[in-house]
């Protein structure tokens, strides 16, 4: 689930933070949850992540916006897309990824294993998110006020562009793995290293290079 949020968007600390947050307590495992913060200045150091790629494809145009894999909320009912994530979780998938992170200083270093369940024909794309819980700042909607906790803050795409990059061509065999080591640099005055995970996504790419599906997705560990 990707949460285009703002500072400043009551609805976003009224409904859709919350909302988020729910997802993450009763589908634990289920719901691989991002929040991209595009309120600019306002949002002080919440706004550091590049969303540019997500705003194009998808048509942001205001904060809240939900999506659902790739599918743009047309009710704002949150609750309704959360039910929808969880269902499409529970989905037969053509892969999985294994994910593992460690953190050495300002180095962050993430392992995983993409394994196809299926033959698969196409281009994949591995992309890998930084993100970042426990974080104090204010928020209008929400009744803490300037002492709300932010989870899931996306801080960096790691490789490639915000959708990855190519780690299937054309074609794959199903039993195939895929095993990448990628490491990250922290700001520290940025990040706090304690309190950052990393999503992998694996997206099914168009022959325009343009993401049309989430294929699967995993976290290294879901806050509490």
């Amino acid at each position: 689930m990707f949460d285009f949020t703002g500072v400043q968007c009551y609805p976003c600390g009224a409904d859709a933070m919350p909302a988020m947050d729910k997802a993450i307590a009763d589908h634990k495992y289920k719901v691989c949850p991002m929040a991209i913060n595009c309120g600019g200045a306002s949002d002080g150091l919440l706004y550091y992540f590049n969303y540019y790629g997500f705003d194009q494809q998808f048509n942001i145009t205001g904060t809240p916006t939900m999506l659902v894999g790739l599918n743009q909320s047309s009710t704002y009912d949150f609750n309704t897309d959360v039910n929808a994530a969880v269902a499409a979780a529970s989905a037969r998938a053509t892969c999985g990824i294994g994910i593992v992170k460690s953190i050495a200083g300002t180095k962050l270093t993430i392992t995983t294993k993409t394994q196809f369940f299926d033959d698969a024909t196409g281009k994949y794309n591995l992309a890998l998110y930084v993100i970042e819980n426990n974080i104090i700042f204010d928020q209008d909607g929400s009744a803490a006020g300037a002492n709300t906790v932010h989870n899931h803050v996306c801080r960096a795409s790691v490789i490639g562009s915000n959708f990855g990059l190519p780690i299937i061509a054309t074609s794959i065999a199903k039993g195939a793995t895929i095993d990448r080591i990628d490491n990250y640099t922290i700001d520290p005055t940025i990040m706090n290293a304690a309190n950052l995970e990393v999503i992998a996504v694996v997206y099914k790419m168009d022959a325009s290079n343009v993401a049309v599906s989430i294929v699967n997705s995993n976290i290294t560990k879901f806050p509490e």
